[in-house]
């Protein structure tokens, strides 16, 4: 089943501006963090935790933070966004591209993109829900 991804008129035929629009919901993304963060912080802070217990600094195993690893993945997106749009438009010139490459490469970047929308979504409500959180 082929799911379609409905991206505004406006932004149909320009990466630029898609790409604006994914730094833009990052942007939004990295504020949420820092005030989960600083909530976080006051929350241990309030219930007095064991100093012996070291804070955590927004590292993960990697030793990327939040921001860093949400940034390179909306980079990764917008990789597969160009691929797909190179491929079609190789394609469309007549290259040697098949068309199942083709349709393999839009089905990728739709699927990037939609993970990336749900994603975001679930930090939007995350923030919303935190944002309510009386302390």
């Amino acid at each position: 089943m082929m799911m379609m991804v409905s991206i505004p008129p406006s932004l149909s035929g320009n990466s630029a501006d898609i790409t604006k629009l994914a730094t833009d919901n990052l942007m939004n993304f990295q504020k949420a963090a820092e005030v989960f963060e600083t909530k976080k912080k006051v929350s241990d802070t309030a219930f007095d935790l064991s100093k012996e217990q070291p804070m955590e600094s927004g590292l993960n195993a990697k030793g990327l933070d939040f921001g860093q690893s949400l940034k390179s993945e909306l980079q990764r997106v917008n990789q597969l966004q160009q691929d797909a749009h190179t491929a079609i438009q190789d394609y469309a010139a007549g290259g040697d591209t098949p068309v199942h490459q083709v349709m393999l490469a839009v089905n990728k970047a739709e699927l990037s993109l939609q993970l990336a929308t749900q994603v975001r979504n679930k930090m939007v409500m995350a923030y919303q829900e935190v944002s309510r959180m009386q302390i």
